[in-house]
């Protein structure tokens, strides 16, 4: 398994990945039409080439194949984990957990905060194998559907 920053040319993967990541993940959680909502906004060629520009986006491989990603961008004293999409095929075999430790040194300093809707117990439980916290609940609208999501934190390397 391999762990690096994404190039130009990944973007296509990119893509992929979190179509199919967003389908699974909020299937149940969110309206059909809030989730193609996001998918035509989010995953666009053009939104991922911008987030592709503004900040990292770390990929894993294995042998050869990109099944996982994760961006994050440093905002108001934290690093915000901003996606984390793996395949589901290639879950729970330590790739989440390797960009997880590649984002925490984008300013070890810092914490790592994520946005999480209630009701993701793959992603919180996920969160809390490796050293997420709970804490506040925040209701706002997500592609035209009120939901409530729970901020994750996790500690500064340097406190850990």
């Amino acid at each position: 398994m391999d762990v690096a920053l994404a190039e130009r040319s990944d973007l296509g993967s990119i893509l992929q990945i979190g179509r199919v990541s967003v389908r699974d993940a909020y299937s149940g959680l969110l309206t059909d039409e809030a989730i193609e909502a996001m998918l035509s906004t989010t995953y666009t060629v053009e939104a991922a080439q911008r987030r592709w520009e503004d900040h990292p986006i770390f990929l894993v491989a294995t042998e050869g194949t990109v099944h996982s990603f994760a961006d994050a961008f440093v905002e108001e004293g934290s690093v915000m984990l901003s996606e984390l999409c793996t395949l589901p095929r290639f879950r729970r075999k330590g790739a989440a957990t390797a960009l997880v430790q590649n984002i925490r040194h984008l300013d070890p300093s810092l914490p790592v905060t994520t946005d999480v809707i209630l009701g993701n117990r793959p992603a919180e439980s996920f969160l809390e194998h490796v050293g997420f916290v709970p804490g506040e609940c925040i209701t706002s609208q997500l592609y035209g559907e009120r939901v409530v999501e729970r901020r994750w934190y996790q500690s500064p390397l340097a406190e850990s």
